[in-house]
């Protein structure tokens, strides 16, 4: 988290504030009506603090930066912008919503989650994944990461596809 905060450059005031409530905290659990003695939290944050879900988004883009940033990751050009918006990535809160070009760059998207998850000790949630292929894909022997859906796939409330939105 310490690295995060710097790399982020929200300033010395906020990095020191965060520091502070979280150095040397301890926490206690009720386990069937009985209160634990304290023990320390070497990692993470409390349960139900604040923070933690400002915390989780400071990292979270991280990943968003490196996806952006990396060059072997083809995202999808707006239609419109005369070939010059490119989106690869869209995050809200913990949904990580990932726009590729092509094959190679679905390839590319997983390597970068499994680094920054060695790192992080963050993991995609293979069951709540999934793929949407839209125009024509080359079959190949190579499976992708995640479940492949046909027509239709919703995040955040917005639906994407239609009816054989993916070649066969």
């Amino acid at each position: 988290m310490d690295q995060t905060l710097r790399a982020l450059g929200l300033g010395d005031f906020f990095y020191d504030v965060v520091t502070a409530m979280y150095r040397d905290s301890s926490s206690t659990a009720l386990v069937n009506g009985w209160k634990t003695d304290p023990f320390p939290i070497l990692s993470g944050v409390r349960q139900g603090c604040p923070l933690s879900r400002l915390l989780f988004i400071c990292v979270i883009e991280l990943l968003a930066k490196r996806i952006r940033q990396n060059r072997d990751i083809r995202g999808v050009t707006v239609p419109g912008s005369k070939g010059k918006g490119e989106v690869k990535c869209s995050l809200y809160m913990d949904v990580v919503s990932v726009f590729c070009a092509d094959r190679r760059s679905i390839k590319e998207h997983e390597k970068t989650c499994i680094e920054f998850g060695k790192v992080t000790g963050e993991k995609i949630n293979s069951v709540k994944s999934e793929t949407l292929l839209l125009g024509h894909w080359t079959p190949t022997k190579d499976p992708l990461p995640f479940p492949i859906k046909q027509d239709f796939l919703k995040t955040l409330g917005v639906w994407f596809g239609g009816k054989d939105a993916a070649e066969k």
